[in-house]
């Protein structure tokens, strides 16, 4: 009897070690769920910043974001289906959110976006970088997103600043009408003349040697010279007058006359364009501004002082109100563009100086400290998922609203573990009714 009960525990025993094998063996298995269907949806927000002195034409620019591993087959399709490339526009000082683009295979993805220029316009400032997404999908369908600027610094939100801000005007261009003197009469020397250019208003644009909205030349005898000329930098009309400054020397008689200049200030094609009329004081247009004095014996003095003399200007119109000027972005470089890149210099954008995060060649992409170890097969460091549940891809900053969909992995392990638990619980019952089996057959051996 003893020994039937021996080897029927013995069975059992054997029996609930087998079971929980099995268990073991079987719950490796099936942890894995599978692809889910929906993947991993991904959206991205790209921010454009446009500014401008005049109206242009036109505040819509074009942009296109493509794979760099264009080759991978697990690249999904872009939106709208596209496979090569997805091309969109902003206008003005707005933002646009492309996406989903649907990860359903766990890899790393790499993506470019750029702003397509085919052709610079004149008085366009354009932005010419590169900004590189790096899309990390892990088993589990949670996506983590890096974007780096061209030189290789993480950055917060991708934007583009562009702007539009017109050539000023080319003073080589502008007619500079001559100031001719005649003296009648015979003066024993030849005297100074002086006459003066004004402007209406003294922030307007002067020649060289200029002061305070005025500038002084002066004429020996009979004979002629020019103010110069200047540049615009805005549209408007501009004002100036000129006219003989009354030195009062002995003997002569001044010619009164005052003449206006008149510059009308338009942009033409992304530069500013002068049209100038010159007129007398019966607002007939001349190409040079004469002055007679009369000499009558007794006078001509070399060099004489001269005076603060005005003479009275009328009918003065008031001038068109000249625009603000506004600050215009400048360009920075990258390549990869159908028109060549610029060279740098001055004026160019700097993009912003942030911790370093790395060192990351044409292979590979390795983050310090943070983020994800691209090198050693793609392992995120810490907790850098960005996961969102929300169904409206969420607003503002880098639009990076990731939906991470449940995979079944989490039902399925928690059968497993009850499984385990319960085989456990089999094996441990079996030994110990073989335990006490045992000493019941001592006790009756005795």
């Amino acid at each position: 009897m003893n020994r039937i009960l021996t080897m029927r525990s013995k069975r059992i025993l054997c029996t609930a070690m087998a079971v929980l094998m099995m268990m073991m063996i079987s719950a490796p298995v099936t942890v894995h769920a599978t692809a889910p269907a929906t993947g991993s949806p991904v959206y991205l927000t790209i921010n454009q910043v446009f500014s401008a002195t005049s109206s242009p034409a036109n505040n819509t620019f074009t942009y296109r974001l493509s794979s760099l591993n264009p080759d991978n087959p697990n690249n999904p399709a872009l939106p709208g289906g596209a496979t090569e490339g997805y091309t969109f526009t902003i206008a003005g000082n707005e933002s646009t959110t492309i996406g989903p683009i649907d990860f359903r295979v766990p890899d790393v993805y790499r993506y470019e976006i750029i702003q397509v220029i085919d052709e610079e316009k004149p008085g366009y400032i354009y932005d010419w970088r590169a900004y590189t997404i790096v899309i990390h999908v892990d088993a589990s369908y949670n996506a983590t997103i890096i974007v780096y600027n061209e030189n290789n610094i993480k950055e917060e939100q991708i934007v583009f600043v562009n702007g539009y801000s017109v050539l000023p005007s080319d003073p080589n261009l502008m007619m500079d009408p001559p100031v001719m003197k005649t003296v009648s009469g015979n003066p024993s020397y030849d005297s100074d003349f002086a006459f003066k250019l004004v402007a209406q208003d003294a922030s307007y644009p002067m020649p060289s040697g200029s002061s305070e909205g005025e500038k002084m030349i002066y004429v020996k005898g009979s004979g002629q010279a020019v103010f110069g000329t200047w540049s615009y930098d805005k549209e408007g009309i501009y004002y100036y007058y000129v006219y003989e400054v009354n030195s009062a020397l002995s003997g002569y008689t001044y010619d009164t006359t005052v003449y206006s200049i008149t510059d009308n200030v338009k942009e033409e094609n992304g530069q500013l364009v002068v049209t100038r009329v010159v007129s007398n004081e019966i607002n007939k247009s001349v190409s040079s501004m004469i002055f007679n004095n009369r000499y009558k014996t007794g006078g001509g003095t070399i060099n004489p002082p001269v005076t603060t003399t005005t003479p009275k200007i009328t009918e003065t119109p008031s001038p068109t109100p000249t625009p603000t000027p506004t600050e215009t972005p400048t360009r920075t470089g990258s390549p990869g563009r159908s028109t060549p890149r610029p060279s740098r210099g001055p004026g160019q954008i700097d993009p912003t100086e942030p911790a370093d995060l790395g060192e990351r060649d044409d292979d590979n992409v390795v983050v310090e400290n943070n983020d994800i170890d691209l090198e050693n097969g793609g392992v995120p460091i810490g907790n850098t998922n960005i996961d969102s549940n929300d169904d409206d891809p969420p607003r503002g900053g880098i639009n990076l609203g990731i939906r991470s969909p449940r995979t079944g992995d989490d039902s399925n392990t928690n059968s497993h573990i009850i499984m385990l638990v319960a085989g456990g619980l089999l094996a441990f019952g079996s030994a110990m009714y073989l335990f006490v089996g045992e000493r019941r057959r001592r006790r009756a051996g005795e």
